[in-house]
């Protein structure tokens, strides 16, 4: 009965009514993943501003060179969004394989920041991009 009542407890202080998924549980759209790191101590309730990391070709959304950038968003009170590639990789105009058929990143990332808007305060003011390798092409569309 204790562990019901801390359950309820911290749902009742998240910011909308639905419990954000993280680290441990991707969070899922139309299209595709993606992972949302809030910072520690975090009450559940402050606007955050958010940093979105995209992972290079091949790669995955939590791979070890994150481990720098979630320290840093840590630090700065930020969320950190870690969208995952389409077969693990891009689909951005100019990059070889690329297909009319593979996803529409841009309208993906729409959807994913949609998402992240209903489970998290975002701070729309307050948005950076970034990636490593191909994930660089998408962060500069973004």
């Amino acid at each position: 009965m204790v562990k019901a009542t801390m359950v309820l407890a911290l749902l009742a202080g998240c910011a909308t009514d639905t419990l954000p998924c993280g680290a441990d549980e991707r969070c899922g759209v139309d299209d595709g993943d993606y992972l949302a790191w809030a910072p520690d101590g975090w009450n559940g309730r402050d606007t955050l501003p958010v940093i979105v990391r995209f992972h290079g070709h091949g790669g995955t959304p939590d791979g070890g060179s994150v481990n720098p950038l979630r320290d840093a968003a840590n630090a700065a009170g930020a969320l950190l969004l870690l969208p995952e590639g389409d077969a693990n990789t891009w689909n951005v105009t100019g990059i070889e394989g690329f297909s009319a058929t593979q996803r529409d990143e841009l309208a993906f990332m729409d959807d994913v920041l949609a998402d992240a808007s209903e489970r998290f305060p975002l701070d729309p003011d307050r948005r950076l991009a970034t990636g490593f390798s191909q994930g660089t092409s998408v962060a500069v569309l973004l």
